[in-house]
């Protein structure tokens, strides 16, 4: 039995989409928490998301994701840029400090993300492409990426475990189309702790004019050329 026919609902993959987004509307679509769809797909490591989840994937994920998704599931991920726009080498899931040598020679969101509102309230499957911070406009509707979050004021999906990229609310269902980071002047931690909430496919976006519409599609063929 494949661990895919443990889910009574399976979303179509879209082939731009992060893993993690996929991950998200596969545990909303079934009503289960992240750690539960983890669990099921045989990716928690140490009862954890691995350490730089949606950065790359380790051999054991690959597998996992592969048998369902029927392609190989590491473009879902960072990993789709290594060797061209950015340079993953030394990147190691047993160390979790490896994270910040990477980060310091490239320029990328190791944890969250930038959106387009107009493209939530269509789908709620996030492009991969919008963890660089290459992309600042979406070509589709013409407008800027948000990058901020108007009620907790960090970037969206920004909030992880210390050090690493791992989900702090992954004991809860994920809010699809949301913020689901950690409101930072909550003040409550620990099982009492909510995710911000906000709407994400609500907020104004800035039109964007001719010239940078030309930039980011120039920009999008060099970030996507093989």
């Amino acid at each position: 039995m494949s661990r895919f026919d443990q889910f009574l609902a399976l979303p179509v993959t879209d082939a731009a989409e992060s893993i993690e987004s996929y991950v998200d509307r596969l545990a909303a679509a079934n009503r289960l928490s992240l750690n539960a769809v983890a669990e099921r797909l045989q990716l928690l490591r140490r009862q954890r998301f691995p350490a730089y989840w949606g950065l790359l994937l380790d051999t054991g994920a690959v597998e996992a994701l592969a048998a369902h998704l029927q392609v190989d599931p590491r473009p879902m991920t960072l990993e789709r840029y290594d060797g061209r726009v950015l340079d993953l080498r030394g990147l190691d899931h047993e160390h979790a400090g490896s994270l910040r040598a990477v980060t310091r020679r490239n320029w990328m969101f190791a944890a969250g993300s930038r959106f387009c509102p107009h493209c939530l309230a269509e789908s709620a499957a996030w492009p991969v492409a919008w963890k660089l911070p290459w992309s600042f406009v979406c070509v589709r509707h013409d407008c800027f990426l948000i990058d901020t979050c108007p009620t907790c004021r960090l970037r969206p999906r920004s909030h992880r475990a210390k050090g690493t990229t791992q989900p702090v609310f992954a004991s809860h269902v994920p809010l699809l189309r949301c913020c689901n980071n950690q409101p930072p002047s909550i003040g409550r931690n620990g099982r009492a702790s909510r995710p911000c909430g906000h709407p994400f496919s609500r907020v104004s976006a800035d039109d964007a004019g001719p010239e940078t519409l030309r930039l980011q599609r120039r920009l999008n063929e060099w970030m996507e050329a093989s």
